[in-house]
């Protein structure tokens, strides 16, 4: 595919990306700083083989440019106790010592799993540690 609109690999605890043909410069894999798309820098991996490493708080996409032929290899990293059952083990030791993007995966977890109670709990400690998409929530 061409694109990849914005979005965070909240699923992941780590996850590498290697350019399997020759990146060219303003046009592929990006990160954004925020949520407007003005903030976006392209990532120059320099030569095919380079690998970009990031963690689930990086939020990124893909905008191909051009007639740029592009293919990529990515692979998403967790413990082996989360594989199996498509767990994020790491966001509960990060939620209680403050993390509020892991608060905030926490309530999205709840509400999705119908525990509103829980869901409230933890987008209100995300909301009250500078968390601003519970705000909006």
């Amino acid at each position: 595919r061409r694109s990849h609109p914005v979005h965070y690999d909240h699923h992941a605890l780590i996850t590498a990306v290697c350019s399997l043909t020759v990146p060219h410069s303003g046009s592929g894999l990006f990160v954004q700083l925020d949520a407007v798309s003005s903030s976006r820098e392209f990532v120059e991996l320099g030569v095919a083989g380079n690998f970009l490493i990031h963690d689930w708080k990086l939020l990124h996409g893909v905008d191909v440019q051009g007639n740029e032929e592009r293919f990529s290899l990515i692979a998403w990293l967790k413990p082996a106790c989360d594989v199996r059952g498509s767990g994020t083990s790491w966001y509960d030791d990060l939620a209680a010592a403050g993390d509020a993007d892991a608060q905030f995966r926490l309530g999205m977890r709840c509400e999705q799993g119908g525990n509103d109670t829980g869901a409230l709990e933890w987008l209100l400690q995300a909301a009250s540690n500078a968390q601003h998409w519970p705000s909006m929530y």
